[in-house]
């Protein structure tokens, strides 16, 4: 009951989640396990019953991959794939805070974290909500390493702008580089995107 206490205030009153001491990194880490069923299951059933149209152009289903087992692969790799976004975002905010002159630890970058992944995994799957989670949720992340790190907000800012333009780039290269490198090879005269 505690965490699901925990992640209402994180939702709710973010001020007041992020007022206290510390957060207890397991119980954040339970609950962006717990917050993220809602997506999993969702995305698990959007692929299960889209799996017959559009995945059965990538030859998946000649590989041996089934609807079942694709959809089970989005839900785990979703659960998991929240978690290890939280602890490795957390150690990137660490970081960048701490080279701003943050005066924080890795727990206090876990509260401010999971508190800005809290609408998104809830209610970032609603139609037109989830736009306003998009913006919500940056927000919080600031204004939680700025209260957190005792940082300016314009130097948590660049905390949180630095890391995510330095991963839209490096997401932008995968994209169109060695997605299509490594589909190509699977798929002869795939010409990319």
């Amino acid at each position: 009951m505690k965490i699901f206490n925990n992640a209402l205030d994180a939702m709710f009153s973010v001020e007041k989640y992020l007022d206290k001491k510390t957060a207890n990194a397991v119980e954040t880490v339970k609950w962006i396990a717990f917050a993220s069923l809602i997506p999993a299951v969702i995305l698990a059933i959007a692929t299960y019953a889209g799996f017959g149209n559009i995945l059965r152009t990538i030859a998946l289903p000649a590989m041996g991959v089934d609807a079942g087992m694709a959809a089970a692969t989005v839900f785990i790799g979703t659960i998991i794939g929240a978690i290890l976004f939280l602890l490795i975002g957390a150690v990137v905010t660490y970081v960048f805070a701490m080279l701003l002159g943050g005066k924080g630890n890795y727990n206090d970058s876990l509260a401010a974290l999971g508190a800005s992944l809290n609408p998104v995994l809830l209610l970032g799957w609603i139609p037109f909500i989830n736009i306003i989670t998009m913006v919500f949720s940056p927000a919080v992340l600031v204004y939680g390493v700025a209260k957190k790190f005792k940082l300016p907000m314009f130097k948590a800012a660049i905390a949180i702008a630095i890391p995510s333009i330095l991963l839209a780039l490096v997401g932008a290269y995968v994209v169109s580089v060695q997605i299509p490198a490594i589909v190509q090879s699977f798929i002869p005269g795939f010409v990319g995107v």
